[in-house]
């Protein structure tokens, strides 16, 4: 066995591969995007994950893997125990560092996976990973009407993310979107913004209406990442008044209100 071969999030792939014949109809997610995926999942730890688009399950796996092979969790990282030479550093990063929760609940959406020989083999499959998966055998709208409002109140306030990767037309993304953020959702990724251009422009407006920064990672077929503060880190307590001359500057007029600034304090000061 290669050391390729010994990482679990490969061999859980390759696995869930061969028991459903992935497709053969239409392409999935390169393996840089999900391992992506699998970071983003790593680093957020969310408590609820929905995805609209299923096809064969490869970055429904990443996701379930990044939530459950017990990686950086409290007790297991790449190092032997946790850093502590800055011990006010340490703190804040405790304070800041999201909770692994206890059961994360992972949903895939999908009315019909496209030329999957066995989809149904691969949704036993990643039950059989973890029972806290759940696949929904239908549109996306159909979903959100049926248990949208559930689950933002199960999970209202509690870390929740999105994947957006089902039909690929601009209503459908736009329409999983506003559901997504009804539910109270922090974090969501569209995928194949570059290989369809009007996926970016519906994911770009819908920031802008409704209050996410948005991020475009153009590689491959494209990702596009989009956060709201819903739920806000701790801040490094400090008395003194947070910004900085410059920074006020710098916001009123940029580099060349502080540069005329300079200047005029040269004249002055002869």
């Amino acid at each position: 066995m290669t050391w390729i071969e010994s990482m679990p999030l490969v061999r859980y792939i390759r696995e869930l591969r061969q028991r459903t014949g992935a497709s053969r109809s239409c392409g999935w997610m390169y393996d840089e995007p999900v391992f992506l995926l699998y970071a983003f999942a790593k680093w957020y730890k969310p408590e609820l994950v929905i995805q609209t688009g299923h096809l064969w399950g490869k970055s429904a796996m990443a996701v379930l893997a990044a939530l459950g092979d017990g990686f950086l969790t409290s007790t297991a990282g790449m190092m032997e125990e946790e850093q502590d030479a800055d011990k006010t550093l340490a703190t804040f990063i405790a304070t800041n560092r999201p909770s692994v929760p206890v059961r994360p609940k992972v949903i895939s959406i999908d009315p019909l996976p496209k030329g999957v020989p066995d989809s149904d083999t691969g949704i036993r499959y990643l039950r059989e990973y973890d029972a806290n998966f759940d696949f929904y055998r239908m549109e996306s709208d159909e979903f959100f009407r049926a248990h949208g409002n559930r689950l933002g109140y199960e999970f209202a306030g509690r870390r929740i993310m999105g994947i957006v990767d089902g039909d690929h037309t601009w209503e459908g993304c736009v329409n999983d979107l506003e559901a997504l953020a009804a539910m109270g959702t922090e974090f969501i990724v569209v995928d194949d913004m570059t290989w369809l251009p009007h996926l970016k422009r519906a994911a770009r407006e819908f920031a802008r209406r409704n209050g996410y920064e948005f991020l475009t990672l153009p590689f491959f077929t494209g990702l596009g990442i989009l956060w709201h503060e819903g739920i806000t880190p701790a801040s490094p307590k400090t008395n003194r008044f947070p910004y900085s001359l410059k920074e006020l500057l710098y916001t009123l007029g940029g580099f060349p209100l502080i540069s005329f600034l300079r200047r005029l304090k040269r004249i002055v000061l002869g």
